[in-house]
């Protein structure tokens, strides 16, 4: 190999031509249909893999009653809830849509397994 050329690194997935776009592109007007949505799924085909991204507000009684359920225990029940994310995720946040939410909560799930991430 010449020490000049650069190095190119072969693709084994290449796109058919450069007009064909990566991203599917819609114009804002058919967004704007979509903003009171809650969650987006999200499946890529080459990783067997689905990802839901949910949008949530904090729901002040739950949020009260995490952290009295937490002071009561000593902890426990703070580890608990942190273990077992979809109660957390039951207890302290409502619902929002994605354009208005505080934190969003999102599950992947790859296989048989699933993991929540909460942000």
């Amino acid at each position: 190999m010449d020490e000049g050329a650069p190095l190119r690194r072969m693709s084994s997935a290449t796109r058919p031509s450069s007009e064909d776009p990566l991203l599917s592109r819609r114009d804002s007007a058919t967004l704007s249909q979509d903003y009171k949505r809650t969650t987006q799924k999200i499946y890529i085909l080459t990783e067997d893999l689905t990802i839901v991204v949910a949008g949530f507000t904090t729901n002040r009684l739950g949020y009260a009653l995490y952290i009295l359920i937490s002071i009561v225990t000593l902890g426990m029940g703070w580890l608990l809830l942190r273990w077992l994310p979809h109660w957390r995720v039951w207890l302290v946040g409502r619902p929002a849509p994605l354009q208005e939410c505080h934190w969003v909560a999102i599950e992947v799930c790859r296989w048989n397994g699933t993991a929540l991430l909460l942000f």
